[in-house]
């Protein structure tokens, strides 16, 4: 009986941690909090830098925010009669350096990406995002025409702010870091890129 409570002991010293936290935030750029109510899962964004740190009616906290504010144009509060995650925008000057938004990861892992690049009522001629692990790209859509108040989702594909809701697809990425970086515009473009949503959730 003692050699089994022995082996036991062992067995149990060695059992690692397997527990998975959920994690999902989202982010909604515009002008002004009171514009529109934020979906619960979301928080308002203008042109914070990075570390602030914010809590979604949910009660999950992130800690991100712009790594420089020097290209970005003033946010926009654009429109109430649209879904609320595209009520608002925020830009880069196509032609300066990406402006790039940072967020801090609670871990490395698989996550789900929702994305609307574009601006109710505006259109663009030459668009470009990117979407960061740290430093390493994983994907980005470069110089891309939208017309007017289409958004790009996560996957490239563009939809009328109406469509965008029910059509836009999440595209799922493995971070090895814990550091994410979302860019918008790109140097020798013209006119601006604008970005109104930008959503995580972890998946592992």
């Amino acid at each position: 009986m003692a050699i089994k409570y022995k082996m036991l002991r062992r067995l149990h010293s060695h059992v690692v941690s397997t527990s998975f936290t959920p994690w999902t935030i989202g982010f909604d750029f515009r002008s002004t909090l009171a514009y529109v109510t934020d979906p619960t899962d979301s928080v308002f964004w203008n042109n914070e830098t990075y570390p602030t740190i914010k809590t979604s009616a949910l009660g999950q906290s992130v800690t991100a925010g712009w790594q420089s504010t020097s290209q970005l144009g003033a946010a926009l509060n654009n429109s109430t009669g649209v879904d609320v995650r595209l009520a608002g925008s925020i830009a880069n000057l196509q032609n300066t350096v990406p402006s790039v938004f940072q967020i801090a990861l609670p871990a490395p892992g698989v996550y789900d990406i929702v994305a609307a690049w574009g601006v109710t009522g505006g259109s663009e001629a030459s668009l470009t995002a990117a979407v960061l692990d740290n430093s390493t790209q994983l994907f980005q859509y470069f110089r891309q025409s939208v017309v007017t108040s289409n958004f790009l989702d996560a996957t490239g594909t563009a939809y009328l702010y109406s469509a965008w809701p029910g059509s836009q697809t999440a595209k799922r990425v493995t971070f090895t870091s814990s550091i994410c970086n979302m860019s918008i515009g790109n140097n020798g473009d013209s006119g601006q890129a604008p970005v109104a949503h930008f959503h995580l959730n972890r998946i592992s």
